[in-house]
């Protein structure tokens, strides 16, 4: 049943069709696998925590609401292969590893509202952003604070 301010029908893709509870492990299945569908959006709700790594081969958008903050555990990372990942609206706090976000071939969008907070790499390259193909950007509003490694090979920042 759709909630107050939401249509009749949404477009859930593969996830049509299925329950609450028969998306959701699906979706994590998913998220494990690294496999997201092309011109997937991901809305987080509800603050939680992060502890599978992601490839982002194609289009993919993360939204948040209501200051969603997610905590980062290890081996938690996304890499993007290709594509755009961009990200509006959630927090990332607590990353410790090679680097939370590694654009590798596509292209980082870091939108209004994001915010990556503590994010520490294991040595002086890694940390909350390493470009080494493609380009991030970060756009107003976004927070980057108490982190390592910010900058990039051959992409650009």
């Amino acid at each position: 049943k759709a909630s107050v301010g939401e249509p009749e029908v949404l477009d859930c893709g593969k996830y049509a069709g299925m329950t609450t509870m028969e998306a959701r492990k699906a979706i994590v299945a998913d998220l494990e696998a690294g496999k997201l569908d092309a011109a997937s959006e991901i809305v987080v709700r509800k603050s939680g925590t992060l502890s599978v790594p992601v490839t982002v081969g194609s289009d993919i958008s993360i939204r948040g609401e209501n200051g969603v903050k997610l905590k980062v555990a290890d081996p938690a990372s996304f890499t993007i292969t290709g594509g755009t990942l961009s990200v509006r609206n959630v927090g990332f706090e607590g990353f410790k590893g090679d680097s939370l976000f590694k654009v590798d071939g596509g292209n980082l969008v870091l939108g209004d509202g994001a915010s990556i907070v503590g994010a520490v790499g294991t040595n002086d390259y890694s940390g909350a952003v390493a470009v080494l193909k493609g380009e991030a950007t970060l756009g107003p509003g976004v927070e980057i604070a108490d982190c390592g490694f910010i900058g990039g090979g051959n992409g650009t920042l």
